[in-house]
C-alpha cells in the first residue's frame, strides 16, 4: 500500500520508459507534486486506488493492462477513479486521441512533447479539480463568464441577456459549463446532449454547435473546436 502523508497535490505517472518517467517526476516536482511512478497497468489500478493521486499522467503502451483498459478501469470499474486523467503517449493519430477522450482521459498529450506544455495542462486539470470540488455538483447555477446557466430554469444568460436556446442547444452549453476547460469528442457531447447512444448521428452536433454560436454572438469563440476530436468551452 502507497501511502502519501502530505497535503502537497500527487501526481501518478503510468510510464514505462524510466527516463521519461524521471523527467515527468523531475517536473511535476518542480510544480509542486509527490509523485509516484509506476510502468504497469494493473500496479497502476492499484496505486491510484490506495494512494488517491490528484492527477494521473497515463502512457498507452505499458506492460500488463493497456493504458486504455486502464482508463477505463479507473473511469468505471469497481477502482473508480476522481483523479483527473491526462494520457502521455506516442499514439498520436486522430482515432487514438478520441478514443483516448471517450475511454475517460480528460486530455491527451502526444510524444515527443515539451515538458512546459505538460506542466501547463496539468495545472489546469488540478485547477479544474479544485473548482469542482469546492462545489460539488456544481450546484443549480453553472457560472462561467460572461455565462451564467439556470439548471432548474433551463435558462442561459450571458451578460445577463437570456439566450433564446433549443433543449439541445441548452444541453450541449450545460454540458460544456459544467466541464470548461475538457475536450469533449463528438460522440460523447451527443450523448450528453440527446440522452441516447450516438451512433450515425454524432456528427450533426456540428449543426447544434454552429447554432449555438450564432445565439452566442460576440461571445461565440467560448466554444472552442479541437481539430479532429471535438468540442470544449473556454475556461
Amino acid at each position: 500500500m502507497v501511502s502519501i502523508p502530505s497535503k502537497k497535490p500527487v501526481a501518478l505517472i503510468v510510464e514505462d520508459e524510466p527516463d521519461l518517467r524521471d523527467l515527468l517526476g523531475y517536473h511535476l516536482r518542480r510544480e509542486g507534486f509527490e509523485t509516484i511512478g509506476v510502468g504497469n497497468g494493473y500496479e497502476a489500478i492499484e496505486i491510484a486506488r490506495t494512494a488517491s493521486p490528484d492527477v494521473i499522467l497515463l502512457d498507452i503502451l505499458i506492460e500488463g493492462l493497456s493504458g486504455w483498459k486502464v482508463c477505463q478501469h479507473l473511469r468505471q470499474g469497481l477502482h473508480r477513479s476522481g483523479a483527473s486523467i491526462l494520457i502521455v503517449s506516442a499514439l498520436s493519430e486522430e482515432a487514438d486521441v478520441v478514443r483516448g477522450l471517450d475511454a475517460g482521459a480528460d486530455d491527451f498529450v502526444c510524444k515527443p512533447f515539451q515538458p512546459r506544455e505538460v506542466m501547463a495542462r496539468v495545472r489546469a486539470l488540478l485547477r479544474r479539480g479544485r473548482i469542482e470540488g469546492a462545489n460539488p455538483g456544481a450546484g443549480n447555477v453553472i457560472v462561467v463568464p460572461p455565462l451564467e446557466i439556470y439548471r432548474e430554469r433551463y435558462e442561459v444568460r450571458v451578460c445577463g441577456r437570456v439566450l433564446p436556446l433549443t433543449t439541445t442547444e441548452y444541453r450541449i452549453l450545460a454540458c460544456l459549463a459544467e466541464n470548461a476547460g475538457r475536450v469533449f469528442t463528438r460522440s460523447r457531447l451527443i450523448e450528453a446532449a440527446t440522452e441516447q447512444q450516438a451512433g450515425a448521428k454524432g456528427r450533426n452536433i456540428d449543426v447544434h454547435v454552429r447554432a449555438l454560436r450564432v445565439k452566442l454572438g460576440e461571445h461565440a469563440s467560448l466554444v472552442e473546436t479541437i481539430r479532429g476530436v471535438g468540442y470544449r468551452l473556454s475556461a
